[in-house]
């Protein structure tokens, strides 16, 4: 397992070969689902992204930008290996990415997912999200979304 600041190759890839809950999440306000059109708004970015690879290759990224001063929004997709590298990711994020956007002025941090990605949704509030929020046909197709957030405080 090794994290890095992905390449664009990397980004890529893993925008290239996204599991299907990622694809979801990752597409869910853009206006065409376009792997490289995603990739290209990704690299290069304001803000923090890193990559976990399992077999040699990119698995999943993760990654904040800052919204507005003292927000950021906080994202992470992944191949169909995202799963073999979950342990990984979590510890990353716990003991990295959060004291990382912290470190950089935030307060809050927050993240939309859809409703029904329960998967996702326990994974979010294990890291210590709050759900905050239903947003009623956030989504482009006019899906549903969750808003969770987390506090400086919390």
């Amino acid at each position: 397992m090794i994290f890095a600041e992905p390449s664009l190759a990397e980004i890529r890839h893993v925008c290239r070969n996204m599991r299907p809950a990622s694809r979801e999440e990752m597409f869910l306000t853009r206006p065409a689902e376009d792997p490289d059109a995603l990739a290209d708004a990704l690299f290069p970015f304001n803000g923090f992204m890193w990559t976990a690879y399992f077999s040699e290759h990119p698995a999943c990224i993760i990654g904040a930008y800052p919204l507005h001063p003292g927000v950021w929004g906080l994202y992470g997709f992944g191949t169909p290996a995202y799963s073999m590298v979950i342990r990984e990711v979590t510890k990353h994020a716990r003991r990295v990415m959060m004291p990382a956007i912290v470190n950089a002025g935030a307060h809050r941090g927050q993240c939309i997912s859809p409703v029904g990605h329960e998967e996702t949704h326990r994974w979010l509030r294990f890291l210590g999200a709050k759900e905050e929020a239903r947003l009623h046909q956030y989504g482009k197709g006019g899906e549903d979304c969750l808003l969770f957030a987390w506090t400086k405080d919390s």
